[in-house]
């Protein structure tokens, strides 16, 4: 133990002069199975490149088989690097703010993938550009002309932009010296990816918003799980107390990746092949299976990991869990050649949703085929995003898994909790991807129900449900522990002026129309209402993560407040003739939509939740809620 610590303790300097270790070696061992598997996996999937018809063009075959080998050494280098700063910012133990030598080690090896990720994503943008016009790869880069057209594409763009990206991280990573640092490291590798997501195979193969936003949320946790486990395997191996803190660490996370790569995965399966056996049998139903049978094994391997290896490591073996890591990145590596040939294939014909011509790709907040509005389509259409699926997915299981923990130790945590927990959960999912999400877009009125349920009846149900306390429970933590932020949003006026820049914020300015028109800020004002809900309901309600309770009278003026000005906005919104989005209904020209007699419908909407919270105000006033929670504390 005296050694480890006078080796936590060296300067930074001396730090910075010992020799790297094995983990590059990890790495490039990735790369070639990565690249050996990819042109396998081409040829037995029938996807091999051919030799176009005579008088068409043909980008070559230096084109067709590079391409699937520059993506692989690409995406490699994208976790490799994401996982050091992973490593570095948030799974090694650091005393302070600075970064001790098995993080700043990381960030070497991170900052000489960059480099390769910065050439790989170049080269890649220039084999796309051959591919896309059909001329040979020495063509395109010699030519200006061709390189201008590539830059017109928008997955050219994404490669481009990626490049840039990773360069800066390859010039700046190696004289990182904060925990800070390396956080903001691994938050812009993964989001440098996000471009080159939204533009790639899956939203050019039919414009399916359900299986852009799946192969995001897949391709992001993937990244995570596979880059954190290579991490594991460099620098921090030679540091049991450090290796033990940051394995326990990446395990929890580790399981939260996986639910996440199966949940989105299934997501994005189901929208290109759905249930159609003939689909199945194709050679992408093919790829499909070979991806889950990976998953299984890789998740049978992560159940060994917690059950065996997690605790020999803690005991100061870390031989048992570089062994069978070593194995899970070889299926990893294969797996990733797998998803770069699938992502190269094209869906079969007659699987998964049926695509219609019904506004096109200049809608995407719209499905294609939208029947007109009645209360069995408000009940049972859809509009799957796997973003929220995934999110509300792991939040319930982790409150019910932790729900488990308290009353294994022999605690109770009341039902009525658990069932607000459940209920929230799932009206967020019928909210954003039910029938109410499937017609928001289309319907000022079903926008204005969507939107007003995210800022009022679903904060209520998850601060009923108490998860911070439940939190504070499981790891001991004081009830009455509050901070500067928390006396903050106890203030009713702060609370006020939070409900009135949101609503005045949508309903006022442009962010309406672009909310409508685009799908992620759609997501993100649902995403604004449900945590100003829950800031505002959190006092009202008595939240458990509020240092004190606001009076009586504080809490009736924020309900009676919030009520008022939905009135006012309804009472305005009746007597308009036009505005809240009328230039964007105009352009979607539902036939079966009218928005001039749907405007008054949403005020409606709003009266009814306005006319709720004006009564709450004035039955609190004369009877006194006690704060919920209150009771015994555990």
């Amino acid at each position: 133990m005296a050694e480890l610590t006078a080796t936590r303790t060296e300067p930074v300097a001396v730090r910075a002069l010992e020799p790297r270790s094995g983990n590059g070696r990890r790495w490039a061992g990735m790369l070639v199975v990565a690249v050996v598997t990819a042109p396998l996996v081409l040829v037995a999937s029938g996807g091999r490149p051919a030799p176009s018809i005579a008088g068409l063009p043909d980008p070559g075959a230096l084109t067709g088989w590079g391409l699937p080998a520059a993506r692989a050494v690409m995406e490699l280098s994208v976790v490799a690097t994401l996982g050091a700063c992973l490593l570095a910012g948030f799974l090694a133990p650091t005393r302070g703010h600075l970064l001790e030598r098995t993080g700043l080690r990381a960030l070497r090896g991170a900052g000489l993938t960059a480099w390769v990720w910065a050439a790989g994503a170049l080269a890649l943008a220039v084999l796309t550009t051959s591919d896309s016009v059909g001329v040979p790869v020495t063509r395109v880069a010699g030519s200006v002309a061709f390189l201008r057209f590539g830059l017109q594409l928008p997955e050219a763009r994404a490669l481009v932009l990626m490049s840039l990206v990773a360069l800066l991280l390859a010039l700046n990573l190696s004289t990182v010296r904060t925990r800070l640092g390396a956080a903001v490291g691994a938050v812009a590798s993964g989001a440098a990816t996000v471009p080159l997501l939204q533009a790639g195979h899956s939203a050019v193969a039919g414009d399916h918003y359900e299986a852009t936003q799946g192969l995001l949320v897949h391709v992001l946790a993937a990244t995570v799980w596979v880059g954190g486990l290579l991490a594991l395997l460099g620098p921090v191996r030679r540091d049991r107390a450090v290796l033990a803190t940051a394995v326990r660490r990446f395990s929890t996370l580790a399981l939260v990746c996986f639910a996440a790569v199966g949940l989105s995965g299934l997501l994005t399966a189901w929208t290109r092949i759905g249930w159609s056996l003939d689909a199945w049998r194709s050679g992408y139903g093919a790829l499909v299976l070979v991806k889950v049978t990976a998953l299984v094994l890789l998740g049978v391997a992560g159940l060994v990991h917690r059950r065996y290896a997690v605790p020999r490591v803690v005991a100061g073996a870390p031989w048992a869990f570089a062994r069978l890591a070593t194995v899970e990145l070889t299926v990893m590596a294969a797996t990733v050649a797998v998803a770069v040939v699938l992502g190269r294939t094209s869906p079969p014909a007659g699987g998964g949703l049926e695509v219609g011509n019904a506004h096109g790709g200049a809608f995407p907040t719209v499905d294609r085929e939208l029947d007109p509005l009645d209360l069995g389509q408000l009940l049972s259409a859809t509009r799957l995003d796997a973003v929220v699926v995934t999110a509300v997915a792991l939040a319930t299981v982790g409150y019910l898994l932790t729900v488990r923990t308290l009353r294994r130790r022999g605690e109770t945590w009341p039902v009525g909790r658990v069932v607000s927990a459940l209920a929230g959960a799932a009206l967020t999912l019928y909210v954003l991807c039910g029938g109410l999400g499937a017609y928001s877009a289309a319907m000022l009125s079903m926008q204005v129900t969507q939107l007003l349920a995210m800022l009022v009846t679903v904060p209520a149900l998850v601060v009923l449900a108490q998860p911070v306390r439940l939190v504070r429970a499981v790891l001991r933590v004081p009830d009455d522990c509050g901070g500067r932020v928390q006396r903050v949003f106890c203030d009713p006026v702060n609370a006020m002026l939070l409900v009135t820049a949101l609503l005045v914020g949508v309903y006022a300015t442009p962010l309406l129309d672009a909310s409508l028109r685009t799908p992620w800020v759609h997501l993100l004002v649902n995403g604004a209402a449900l945590v100003v809900g829950v800031l505002v309901l959190g006092p009202v309600l008595g939240s458990d993560w509020l240092p004190r309770v606001p009076a009586v009278r504080e809490r009736a003026l924020v309900l009676a407040a919030s009520g008022a000005l939905l009135v006012l906005l309804a009472g305005v919104a009746w007597r308009a003739e036009s505005g809240y989005g009328s230039e964007y209904f105009e352009d979607l020209n539902l036939w079966w939509g009218d928005p001039a007699a749907d405007l008054p419908r949403a005020a409606l909407v709003a009266v009814a939740y306005g006319l709720p919270l004006l009564g709450a105000a004035l039955l609190l006033a004369r009877n006194p809620m006690p704060r919920a929670g209150t009771e015994e504390r555990h």
